[in-house]
């Protein structure tokens, strides 16, 4: 029988936690005088198990929250704003941003146009900065040390070598996003221009920028770098098929000169990639709308894709960070969750490219000299991770499913003695 190639460009690595791993996120406990869940803005691993994060809320302008059990459990050992104790008087602060520095400082930008260091082992002790700037709110900050550091609005960078006790601004005349100092004392962010994404890096202080392109009719998200050399980029394409957004991943090896694409897009409909954060030069995850999450094991060369199983569906503000062996989320207002990360690696999985026709109408076949012949259990899932089907079939050669599915993009898992992966578009 004649095998007819897969018309999608790239074919996903898929995996679902009841095929993959019965690892499950778990919700970490708040240990608050109050109830609900804050507004997670970062979470930095000091090591032995210890964390700390930021956080604010309506009630509250600001919550420092500690850990000693790698992120099982959370301690709120300080608060500004208490809303038992105080009338009911409207916030007036607003945390945006913050830079977990070491145990001993804590930077942190109010949207009231304020520098506050706090310090771990007093938190009520605080130095506190005014900063200059125009009507737009603190959007990032990020320290080297307890003295450099960057802090930016809309399209200024402001950069103090002294901890905020003065500092120098910087007006660029270009969008500001991810800005971040280099281990050797680089400044680096990303920009839009001309309809292009650009790593923008500074290597004396901010007094002159150079650009870099990443890729063309772009948009910026994130970016994510384990040491001054090896980084990457998520962005997403302005164009798309209908109400499809594709999303880039590029990779760079020399500081951010030259950008390789690593990953063309995701495809998916409905579905927005919002944050990507990477581990070491192999693992990496991203998360996105729907609580669905990619993670690669490869330095993403291969994309892996499982589901965020949470309470509520709603797309978050992620806030990631890892421990020795676990993967920290803190969302808004949905809590802080963990999870271990995988150890298996993307080689004791099978692809599958010959999977035809793609898209398909009432049925569709799985063909491929790669899986050998016999019983498998097959299992067809939705984007959201739903199963839909779920039988043992023989395999001889191939096998021809006929199905009645909704118009959109499936994945299925064929699990034997190996797992074979592939994904398939039902269109009308």
């Amino acid at each position: 029988m004649k095998i007819k190639l897969c018309t999608n460009c790239l074919v996903f690595l898929i995996t679902i936690f009841s095929s993959f791993s019965q690892e499950k996120w778990i919700e970490s406990k708040i240990k608050s005088n109050y109830s609900g869940n804050p507004a997670i803005v970062e979470i930095k691993y000091l090591g032995n198990g210890n964390c700390i994060a930021t956080s604010g809320r309506e009630v509250a302008s600001l919550n420092l929250l500690k850990s000693s059990d790698n992120g099982l459990t959370w301690q709120v050992y300080h608060e500004d704003w208490d809303f038992v104790d105080k009338p009911p008087y409207p916030n007036p602060f607003e945390v945006t941003a913050s830079s977990i520095v070491n145990e001993n400082a804590i930077f942190i930008a109010f949207m009231d146009d304020a520098i506050v260091k706090r310090y771990y082992s007093d938190p009520k002790k605080q130095d506190t900065f005014k900063i200059s700037k125009k009507d737009d709110f603190f959007k990032n900050i990020n320290m080297k040390d307890e003295n450099y550091g960057v802090l930016t609005n809309g399209n200024e960078v402001f950069i103090t070598k002294n901890g905020w006790k003065s500092f120098e601004t910087k007006s660029l005349g270009v969008p500001i996003y991810e800005v971040n100092i280099q281990s050797n004392g680089y400044i680096n962010f990303l920009t839009e221009y001309n309809d292009s994404i650009f790593f923008v890096v500074s290597e004396n202080q901010g007094f002159d920028w150079k650009f870099y392109n990443i890729d063309n009719d772009c948009l910026t998200r994130k970016k994510s770098f384990i040491t001054d050399s090896i980084g990457w980029v998520l962005s997403q394409k302005k164009s798309g098929v209908g109400v499809t957004q594709s999303h880039l991943i590029h990779k760079t090896t020399d500081g951010g000169h030259t950008w390789k694409k690593q990953l063309d897009t995701f495809n998916f409909e409905l579905y927005n990639v919002t944050d990507i954060k990477f581990k070491d030069q192999n693992y990496g995850i991203a998360f996105g709308q729907n609580n669905m999450i990619y993670e690669t094991t490869d330095g993403g060369n291969h994309w892996l894709i499982s589901h965020f199983n949470s309470r509520d569906n709603s797309e978050f503000r992620m806030r990631i960070e890892f421990t020795k062996d676990m993967i920290l989320v803190g969302t808004y207002d949905n809590g802080i969750w963990r999870r271990p990360i995988y150890k298996t690696g993307v080689e004791e999985f099978e692809q599958v490219y010959k999977t035809y026709p793609n898209p398909f109408k009432n049925s569709f076949v799985i063909e491929d000299s790669k899986i050998s012949d016999g019983s498998y259990n097959l299992k067809i899932f939705d984007i959201k991770s739903n199963e839909v089907y779920n039988n043992v079939i023989e395999y001889n050669g191939g096998i021809k499913i006929q199905i009645d599915l909704q118009k959109g993009c499936y994945f299925w898992n064929l699990a034997g003695s190996k797992s074979f992966y592939g994904k398939i578009m039902k269109e009308d």
